[in-house]
């Protein structure tokens, strides 16, 4: 079983959802189960690594350093994610209404 890491990106994108929810949208609870979802998909990967396909299938030209990440889409987010031997990097999470692909390229 890998151990899950957090980019801290992606730590303060989760961070960021939880208090978009709670605070702008004034829903606290709504904000704790989206975390909890992202965070329970999250946790899937430390056994089952590969079950998100690779950025690949979705852009045409990763550079050669992102040729094994790959997503996960959890409800209205995608989790972007490195497999490695022992871990998994969690490198980023997005919510679907972003241009998820073009922003992944320009920040990864």
């Amino acid at each position: 079983m890998r151990r899950i890491i957090y980019s801290r990106a992606a730590l303060r994108k989760l961070e960021s959802i939880h208090n978009y929810i709670s605070e702008a949208l004034k829903s606290p609870k709504a904000a704790t189960r989206v975390a909890e979802s992202i965070i329970y998909h999250i946790s899937l990967l430390k056994e089952g690594p590969f079950i998100g396909p690779k950025l690949s299938s979705q852009i045409d030209r990763v550079p050669e350093r992102f040729l094994e990440t790959r997503f996960l889409i959890c409800d209205k987010h995608i989790i972007v994610y490195e497999p490695k031997e022992t871990e998994v990097m969690v490198l980023a999470i997005y919510h679907s209404s972003e241009d998820v692909f073009g922003r992944i390229l320009s920040e990864l």
